[in-house]
Parts: C-alpha cells; sequence; structure tokens
C-alpha cells in the first residue's frame, strides 16, 4: 500500500529540507549515563532546550560527572538510577529543583507537579522494574506495565516524556509527537493533524524514504525536524525565500552532472573527460537535454529512457519558472509586508525543489556509474 496524498506532502517536504543522506543526532543522544536522558526528557518538555542543557549540567557538575564521552560514542554508562536516587532525597520535597537544577518549572502551569518531583518518581519506576543503566533499558522488552506506571506520573499522560526517554536511551524506532513535529508535518501537508495522526504519518514516510536514504531511521527523522523547526526561522516569507535558494542551488547541480554525463559518454579516458567537459561549459539545461539525447544515440544500452527525459524536460520547465517567471507578474508569487500573496506557490515549491533533489541524486548515480565503467572514477566530482 502507497502512500496518502498527506504523507507525500510530507515526505516531499522532508526531502526539501531535511539532510537525509546524512542523518546526525545531537549530543544529548550519546549521555553517559540513563540518568541524565531521565533528566533531559522530562525537563524539555515545553521548555527552551537551552534550558534544559542547563539543567543536566548542573546536575552533572553538582555531583562531578562526565556528561559525554569525547567521542559521543562510548557512553560509561556507570551513574545508575538508583546512585541518582541517593544523591536526590537529602533534598527533601524540593526533589533538588533549587539547590541541584536551579530550576523549579512544573509538569503543567494550573495542576503540575515540579519537574524535578518528576523526575525522581519516573525513577522510582524505573527502580521498580531493575532499570539502573542504559543497558538495562536497551535490552529490557519495554511492557505495557513500566509505560503505564511512567505515564500515571503527574504530567507524564502524554507519553511524550517517555518515547523521547526511550530515543534517548538509544530506541530508533520511535517518533515523539511533540509541538515541534505536529508543526512540521502541519505545514508540510497544509493540514491540521492529531498527534496519533502526525506519529503513523511520520513512520510510514520514515519507512519509504529508506528505500533511498538507508541511513534514516524514525528516530533520527524526528530529530532533523526538530532540529529544523525548533531552531531555523520558520515564518511564510523566510521559508520561501531559503528553499527559494536551495532549488536554484540544485537546478545548478543537475546542470553539472548532466555536463559531467555528456563528456563522460563521449571520453575514453580521465584526461579526455576533463578536456571534454570544457566543450558543455556555457550550455543551458534545455540545451544539455537536447546534447545528452544526442550523444545517446550512439551509445548502447540506452542511459536515458523516454519516460527518464520526459522527467528531465519536467524539471527544465520547473527551473525556467523558479528563475525567470515566479516573481515577474502580479499573478506569480511577490512578497508584500512580509507575507506570501498565495500559499499555493509555496506548496509548489517544495514538490518542484523536491524533485530537483532527487533528480541531482539520479544523475549523480548514473555519472558515478559511466566513470567506474570506463575507468576514470578518481577523477569524479
Amino acid at each position: 500500500m502507497g502512500l496518502t496524498s498527506l504523507e507525500n506532502r510530507i515526505k516531499q517536504y522532508c526531502i526539501a529540507t531535511l539532510p537525509l543522506e546524512r542523518p546526525q543526532l545531537g549530543d544529548e543522544y550519546y549521555y553517559n549515563s540513563i540518568v541524565f536522558c531521565l533528566i533531559d526528557s522530562i525537563f524539555s518538555i515545553g521548555a527552551n532546550y537551552k534550558s534544559v542543557k542547563n539543567v543536566v549540567n548542573r546536575y552533572c557538575k553538582r555531583f562531578n560527572l562526565v556528561k559525554l564521552d569525547a567521542s559521543c560514542l562510548h557512553p560509561k554508562d556507570d551513574h545508575t538510577i538508583s546512585a541518582f536516587m541517593n544523591n536526590i532525597e537529602p533534598y527533601g520535597n524540593d526533589y533538588g529543583a533549587t539547590e541541584v537544577y536551579d530550576n523549579r518549572q512544573r509538569t503543567s502551569p494550573k495542576s503540575g507537579i515540579l519537574k524535578a518531583e518528576a523526575v525522581f518518581r519516573a525513577a522510582e519506576v524505573l527502580k521498580k522494574h531493575s532499570v539502573e543503566r542504559l543497558a538495562d533499558i536497551r535490552s529490557f522488552e519495554i511492557t505495557e506495565e513500566l509505560e503505564r506506571d511512567f505515564r500515571s506520573i503527574t504530567g507524564q499522560g502524554s507519553g511524550i516524556s517517555f518515547s523521547y526517554f526511550l530515543m534517548l536511551c538509544g530506541d530508533e524506532n520511535r517518533i515523539k509527537p511533540d509541538r515541534w513535529l505536529l508543526r512540521f508535518v502541519e505545514i508540510a501537508s497544509g493540514e491540521t493533524v492529531s498527534e496519533e495522526q502526525a506519529r503513523n504519518s511520520l513512520l510510514r514516510v520514515c519507512k519509504d524514504l529508506k528505500n533511498d536514504y538507508p541511513c534514516i531511521t524514525p528516530r533520527r527523522l524526528d530529530y532533523l525536524i526538530w532540529n529544523y523547526i525548533s531552531i531555523t526561522d520558520t515564518d511564510s516569507e523566510t521559508e520561501f525565500r531559503r528553499n527559494h535558494s536551495r532549488i536554484i542551488e540544485y537546478y545548478q547541480f543537475v546542470e553539472m552532472r548532466l555536463k559531467g554525463i555528456c563528456a563522460a559518454l563521449i571520453s575514453e579516458t580521465g584526461k579526455e573527460w576533463n578536456e571534454k567537459l570544457d566543450e558543455y561549459e556555457s550550455d543551458p539545461l534545455g540545451r544539455l537535454i537536447y546534447q545528452l539525447r544526442s550523444i545517446q544515440g550512439n551509445v548502447n544500452p540506452a542511459i536515458f529512457s523516454e519516460k527518464e527525459f520526459d522527467h528531465l524536460n519536467s524539471v527544465r520547465e520547473a527551473r525556467n519558472y523558479w528563475c525567470h517567471q515566479c516573481f515577474s507578474a502580479p499573478h506569480h508569487v511577490t512578497f508584500k509586508n512580509g507575507s506570501l500573496r498565495e500559499n499555493a506557490f509555496r506548496t509548489r515549491l517544495i514538490c518542484d525543489l523536491s524533485e530537483a533533489i532527487e533528480m541531482d541524486r539520479k544523475l549523480a548515480k548514473i555519472f558515478a556509474c559511466i566513470g567506474n565503467q570506463k575507468d576514470f572514477s578518481s577523477t569524479l566530482f
């Protein structure tokens, strides 16, 4: 079963805005202790993440603990849940909120408890289930009872903190549908969605993306989305200008790839390939497609099918629109008082940007294949 229309729009937006080829994680995903994962997961809900980092740093400083392994790859995992509870118990009903964390945020403004207390209560839950270290939770088959006990803590009923806690501990298969992910999905799809709909849609999109981006996982997709939507300015004009710049960049990449493919097809050696490249230096995209079709007549088997030439021409038409037409007439996109005139153009831009990125990836693979066949891969660009 393929993706729905909503999921396809989310997929296109992911391709257009996220570095899916190299889905790196933040330092917080390499904490030295399960305790730091727990503190982060509860203090982060509804908070500026800089303040969360400060909370974890203060705990580490107070008890002389190393937060991260220098390589961010090999956590020491030597600070246990029991050790944490022994550290916090002397602070009584304050649970270290003032002296340890210097943060008295509550799990909700009206009836919430101190986040410091919520962390301690969650530690009690983990200890009850014999979870002391990262190694324990990674080998632990999560039961309904553990999740139920965790979510019974005041302010943890949504399960977002629990999912995020497991993600920080190493679970690659979870997504936390917090406000940032909901906002990303709503911007991408143009629809209002529920937390469950956002989670399920992103999981299906991630599975589909894995065909072309094998390193992507739900956890890594979640982080890329959070990093993009929470740190960057996402007002409509800023987003449009940023993505418009990116689409022009990718059209340049496509032209570069086609020049390389044309030069490679008529060359025999690496040196000759570099020399032949100069012949196409001033050719625009339409001329390059024409040249490629002519050169391919002497190549067996053919590199491009008629369907692929149609796709290239579709990219060419989109390129001409975004480079030369979209700002030139009243019925095209213009900016007034910081707002886009019509939201439909943003959606079109995302679709065309996604197409340009996928075309660049396809042409890069074709070029590399030709280079390998002709044994001048050392000169590939």
